[in-house]
């Protein structure tokens, strides 16, 4: 009897690695995290880990699963190109956004809205469609 639960055990603790990893949400293969700690909450399933170049970065999902904010931690900014993966095309093609930091990225049904710094260091907010079309620009 002892032995048959030990091997369970044993069986269960050597999948958990691969449970783990099918897991984790799109977004955190998409965004290529390590050190990744999944962290589910009444609110939804969240996730936290490190971007490649080095930063810590949140991830915040409605209950329904969808992605809700992408933010910085740490103070740091997260780099365009290294988020650019969550967002939709025509984002990406924003010239405004190349070598951008960004603080913080929050999705809802209306669109996207992004705070950060622009590649000369300038704050700015914009807002998006939630297909990716600019619809608001702001410096600070």
């Amino acid at each position: 009897m002892k032995s048959g639960f030990l091997a369970l055990a044993a069986a269960v603790l050597a999948a958990q690695p691969a449970i783990a990893q099918t897991s984790a949400p799109d977004e955190v293969r998409a965004l290529k995290l390590s050190e990744v700690i999944l962290h589910p909450d009444e609110r939804g399933p969240d996730a936290s880990g490190t971007l490649p170049g080095g930063v810590r970065v949140e991830l915040d999902y409605h209950r329904d699963g969808r992605l809700e904010e992408v933010e910085a931690k740490d103070r740091d900014l997260l780099p365009f190109e290294a988020v650019a993966p969550v967002l939709p095309e025509p984002m990406r093609a924003d010239a405004r956004l190349a070598g951008a930091g960004l603080e913080q990225i929050e999705f809802d049904d209306d669109g996207i809205e992004i705070e950060g710094r622009d590649r000369d260091g300038n704050r700015f907010k914009a807002e998006y469609s939630a297909s990716g079309a600019l619809q608001d620009w702001k410096r600070d």
